[in-house]
């Protein structure tokens, strides 16, 4: 998805990525954490990351998963549940996070401060986790409207490598993808 941290603003600097950890909780199709327990069943690898333009989700599967890969893929682009059950517990995780690789880490807590006195004026000063303040201050309502605005196909790139058959990956896109609303809004 091309939004990031450059694309935050305000008191929800770490939306980019806490929103990255929300879409592993599930819809009403793959509840709560059936995503992650169906890649290990069918002998998959998934993750994510968040960086200053983009947010990237992968799956790998064996060949024979691949429509499996795009119907969870797609399901979740536009059908995620943002609940306060799960937000809770995982903002907490997000903080950890932050804790762990630059509060508690003197090179990477160096670097950020001189990210953001090197871009004084830009927002690829502001560190992709977001500031702990920040992350203490967001709420679930910021995660769904970031969600409602930049996860939608026309902000998305779909990359497809392996073993597949062009033309038939195309119309597994096309099945998957195709009815998903592609309008949105920059707020």
């Amino acid at each position: 998805y091309k939004v990031g941290s450059s694309d935050e603003s305000g008191n929800i600097l770490g939306v980019s990525h806490a929103l990255e950890h929300m879409m592993f909780k599930g819809t009403h199709k793959v509840p709560n954490d059936e995503f992650t327990r169906l890649s290990r069943i069918y002998g998959g690898s998934i993750n994510a990351a968040t960086f200053t333009n983009y947010t990237n989700y992968y799956q790998l599967y064996p060949k024979a998963y691949f429509p499996m890969a795009l119907e969870l893929e797609s399901d979740r682009m536009s059908n995620l549940l943002l609940r306060q059950q799960d937000f809770e517990p995982e903002i907490k995780v997000v903080m950890e996070e932050r804790r762990q690789r630059t509060d508690d880490n003197p090179r990477n807590l160096a670097f950020e401060r001189f990210k953001w006195i090197s871009y004084p004026t830009s927002h690829y000063r502001q560190p992709t986790i977001g500031l702990m303040k920040n992350l203490q201050n967001i709420q679930l309502k910021d995660l769904k409207k970031w969600y409602d605005t930049w996860y939608t196909p026309n902000n998305a790139t779909l990359v497809i490598v392996g073993d597949v058959n062009a033309e038939e990956a195309l119309q597994q896109v096309q099945k998957y993808f195709g009815d998903i609303s592609t309008a949105f809004e920059i707020s």
